[in-house]
């Protein structure tokens, strides 16, 4: 496989576990309370990321949070735009992905959220949601 080729595929049993493991991690830190119908929508998932960015300045060597961190991102960008989790295979690894059906467009939200933490970046997650959602519809509306 040369650098810059990609192969997506559909999680396996196991990824999908490693996915919900990290989620997991997010989630532990709420109440049941806050866990039900707020933590459903788009809006409570973002919520549940940003007081966690405060932790990571603390202690920016949690992996696994930031990765759950990356996968609630995710969950929220797949239940606004219908996005769906993918392994993407390339040169460097296997990593999880979303894919916007019906176009080329991939987005790895654990990134996105983990790069901006190592880089010491202040952000809103909400901020960065909407920014990136406003990219998907203007790929929709073109037709890309």
């Amino acid at each position: 496989m040369s650098d810059d080729e990609q192969r997506l595929a559909t999680p396996a049993d196991e990824d999908l576990a490693w996915l919900a493991a990290r989620r997991k991690l997010v989630e532990a830190l709420y109440g049941s309370g806050f866990l039900g119908s707020q933590y459903q929508t788009v809006e409570g998932k973002l919520a549940a990321v940003q007081p966690v960015l405060g932790l990571m300045k603390q202690k920016p060597d949690f992996l696994r949070l930031l990765q759950g961190m990356g996968i609630v991102l995710g969950d929220a960008f797949c239940q606004e735009f219908g996005m769906t989790w993918v392994m993407v295979e390339d040169w460097y690894g296997r990593d999880p992905a979303l894919a916007l059906p019906g176009t080329s467009v991939l987005l790895f939200p654990l990134a996105m959220i983990s790069k901006r933490v190592e880089r010491g970046e202040e952000f809103e997650v909400a901020d960065l949601f909407h920014g990136v959602g406003g990219e998907i519809r203007r790929v929709v509306s073109e037709g890309a």
